[in-house]
């Protein structure tokens, strides 16, 4: 309990080292701009050293909270036995007070985890390469998920799922690399919340309701002629003739909202577009 409460007080510190555009961005759970990956990695990994820290408080919080609201009745309900306890409840409610609200203040300013385990291990990676110099615009929207607004009429392949469907177009980005390549790029997720499914078997019903999350990726991948050669001759050029283009789709899935795309996906994607063209 102590470790615990040593870290919710580094998140606060974290909190009020961050910058007017961070704290914006904490409590929006939304940025679009352009910067160099220099800029970007430097406005976006104290967000992400606090998120991690938060995110294990955040939980032990909820968790403390359940067990001190507990014995919070069950000592004020032996207290009706024996008055001479009466403190003991009192130390309870405290002590439920405290994490109910370190709980409720970590979860105002929680960031998706899509930031800190797919965007930063992502730009981390073209730092690395140093291949890509120039300022480059992102979008992203790392609110939660599953909203009212976010809720999707089923189309007819959704119709083949129980439940309530969820679409979270959470990211945009435009990126040019050293040698002339372009790309651009849109994540959706798809969240499918089941409520239960029916064995055929077994005629019996799974009511564990658990989430299935399709992380969709659309990549168009853009080669400028002056510089490539495609490795296929009916490869699609663009409306100037400037540039060979592709389009890549991927599709990561997980069943946690706390998971999201891997960055792996994004950056063999990107492997993939290259594969249709050579260097001259």
């Amino acid at each position: 309990m102590r470790t615990m409460t040593i870290d919710s007080r580094k998140v606060l510190r974290l909190y009020k080292s961050l910058e007017k555009d961070q704290l914006q961005f904490v409590l929006d759970k939304k940025i679009e701009d352009t910067l160099t990956i220099e800029d970007w990695l430097k406005k976006l990994h104290g967000i992400a050293e606090m998120d991690t820290i938060g995110d294990e408080s955040r939980k032990q919080s909820g968790n403390l909270s359940i067990v001190f609201g507990i014995l919070t009745i069950a000592t004020f309900i032996l207290t009706l036995y024996k008055p001479i306890l009466f403190f003991f409840p009192i130390g309870f409610v405290i002590l439920f007070i405290y994490f109910v609200v370190t709980f409720f203040l970590l979860s105002k300013i929680d960031i998706g985890n899509n930031m800190r385990l797919f965007i930063v291990p992502m730009l981390e990676h073209f730092q690395r390469q140093g291949s890509v110099k120039e300022a480059f615009s992102l979008r992203m929207d790392f609110s939660h998920p599953i909203t009212k607004e976010r809720l999707s009429e089923n189309d007819e392949e959704d119709n083949k799922k129980p439940g309530n469907i969820y679409r979270h177009h959470w990211m945009d980005g435009k990126m040019v690399f050293n040698d002339g390549v372009k790309i651009t790029w849109e994540i959706e997720d798809v969240i499918s919340k089941g409520e239960g499914n029916n064995n055929k078997e077994s005629g019996k019903k799974d009511s564990t309701g658990k989430y299935q999350i399709q992380h969709i990726l659309n990549m168009h991948f853009s080669a400028p002629k002056e510089h490539f050669i495609a490795v296929n001759e009916d490869m699609m050029e663009t409306d100037d003739g400037l540039f060979y283009i592709v389009s890549i789709h991927k599709k990561d899935i997980s069943e946690s909202l706390a998971e999201g795309m891997s960055p792996d996906v994004f950056i063999s994607s990107l492997e993939e577009g290259y594969h249709f063209v050579k260097e001259k």
